[in-house]
């Protein structure tokens, strides 16, 4: 049905996509938890406004992720 995986991203709503989602939160999360630990204030901030779109929190919904084309793969023209 789909060519590769990144095709199912694309054109559907699914479990995958959502857990991507969360991993990336999961990912700044721990990274800015990790940052005010260790006093790097601006770093834990910098995470912060990586995530955050317009002062709402992606995973709270009213945001909307796009998956690009993976433009390294081979055999894709730029």
């Amino acid at each position: 049905m789909f060519n590769t995986t990144l095709d199912l991203f694309k054109f559907n709503k699914t479990n995958e996509h959502d857990e991507m989602i969360d991993t990336i939160a999961e990912t700044y999360f721990n990274a800015m938890t990790e940052c005010a630990s260790d006093h790097r204030c601006d770093d834990a901030i910098a995470c912060y406004q990586e995530w955050i779109v317009d002062d709402k929190d992606p995973q709270d919904g009213g945001v909307e992720i796009y998956f690009m084309q993976d433009l390294t793969a081979e055999g894709i023209e730029n």
